[in-house]
């Protein structure tokens, strides 16, 4: 992903949540509004959570998103009298971590919207702790099909593409913008996707509680590439 994707897809997480605050902070008129609505004040600003892998492997990808978020309510801050703040959480992109940061994020009474987590199994372990809280999150990066099945309806969003359509999508610009080879296949797409060579790819993707998203399964349930998907990509 380009350094202009990123600063993008930061960008629109932000305003997301945003609009999920001032939406909020809206219902609080309504005489239907719940009772966690009805609490929000914005006499002091509003605070979102910003959940990322702000340190370990993945600081390099959390950093642009904590950093872009921050730029985003410094932006609405300097043209808009409703203040925002960012509450950070680093979740290293570890699913427990996440859980962690949900917790705490989910009992503090400050925090309207979460922009985050950044990984799809990370989505997978907040969803149910920001359901029970009625907290709204957005991510700018996770991209696994089932997080939007309708299960957190109401809660959880995303401004990018699930992998279904980015695959098709990476697939049609490679052989029809880039003039690839005839031969690419579904592994190579989603090797790359994964940041590994075809072969490093090859090992691990029918490991027991691997996540993907995309037609097959393994023996244990989970989607696997024991074939191509269908035939090789031709042009």
């Amino acid at each position: 992903m380009t350094f202009r994707k990123i600063a993008l897809v930061a960008i629109a997480s932000t305003v997301a949540a945003l609009a999920v605050v001032v939406g909020a902070a809206a219902r609080t008129t309504s005489p239907a509004s719940t009772t966690a609505a009805t609490a929000i004040s914005c006499s002091k600003g509003v605070t979102i959570g910003v959940m990322a892998p702000i340190t370990g492997p993945a600081a390099s990808i959390g950093a642009d998103q904590l950093h872009w978020a921050q730029f985003m309510a410094t932006r609405w801050n300097k043209a808009n009298k409703l203040k925002v703040h960012i509450f950070q959480g680093d979740t290293q992109l570890d699913p427990s971590k996440a859980s962690t940061v949900a917790q705490q994020f989910a009992s503090n009474s400050k925090i309207l919207a979460t922009v985050g987590p950044a990984g799809s199994q990370e989505v997978l372990a907040v969803t149910p702790i920001f359901k029970k809280a009625g907290v709204g999150f957005i991510t700018g990066s996770a991209t696994l099909v089932k997080l939007t099945d309708g299960s957190a309806k109401g809660y959880f969003y995303r401004v990018v593409p699930s992998d279904n359509l980015q695959g098709n999508g990476d697939a049609a610009f490679m052989l029809e913008k880039l003039g690839a080879v005839t031969g690419v296949s579904n592994l190579h797409i989603y090797a790359a996707m994964r940041g590994e060579t075809l072969e490093a790819f090859q090992r691990t993707r029918n490991a027991p509680g691997a996540l993907y998203s995309v037609a097959g399964k393994s023996a244990a349930g989970n989607p696997g590439w024991d074939t191509l998907n269908g035939p090789a990509l031709q042009r």
